[in-house]
């Protein structure tokens, strides 16, 4: 087992009930969803299931996937119409082409080094419909914690990075502004694409 791998595992132990707190921010995008159609979604990186829960009880058809067991483990306890399986997601998911409306991917892509993102993001457009939605949010190099001791690597984007590393796609809203994530201040990039039809 790698080290982040065990790193994730304990993280989830520790503080389920926590996370579990949280506040959907993807709620102001439901509308939005509907509006489009937007039926099937996959939840990259979906922890104890908090976001998928509220997705699930939104109206969506969701699948939550996450390196940790012990986080699927979890989600699935607590939402019993979701659909969980634990994945790296440095490896191609076992989901057919065009399988889903939406990808979502909330602070679970900035783990991993630029050639690995971009090939995740290639698998992302694969799994993607035409026309389909990436909603995702990433550290900001305007972070905080930023400079802070790491137990393990991260990354940091300013907006023209979420650009760069969406070139290609159709920008429908990118924002950086702060969020409370583990009752601290954060501070994040977050944006709405499409994938683009040639």
């Amino acid at each position: 087992m790698d080290q982040g791998k065990v790193m994730w595992e304990k993280h989830f132990k520790n503080v389920h009930r926590l996370t579990r707190t949280y506040f959907p921010w993807v709620q102001e995008y439901v509308p939005q969803l509907k509006q489009a159609n937007m039926h099937r979604i996959l939840d990259i990186g979906c922890g104890t299931g908090a976001q998928t829960q509220f997705l699930v009880e939104s109206g969506f058809d969701v699948t939550g996937t996450d390196y940790a067991q012990t986080a699927i483990e979890l989600a699935k306890q607590e939402v019993s119409k979701g659909h969980f399986l634990q994945w790296d997601t440095r490896q191609p998911f076992p989901f057919p082409d065009e399988e889903f409306d939406m990808v979502l991917a909330s602070l679970s892509l900035h783990y991993f080094d630029p050639r690995t993102l971009s090939n995740i993001m290639t698998e992302i457009s694969r799994l993607l419909r035409q026309n389909g939605l990436f909603l995702f949010r990433l550290n900001s190099i305007h972070d905080p914690h930023v400079m802070a001791p790491q137990t393990i690597e991260r990354y940091y984007f300013s907006l023209d990075d979420c650009r760069q590393l969406l070139c290609g796609w159709t920008e429908i809203e990118l924002k950086e502004h702060q969020v409370e994530h583990y009752s601290e201040p954060k501070v994040v990039c977050e944006g709405l694409y499409q994938k683009f039809q040639p």
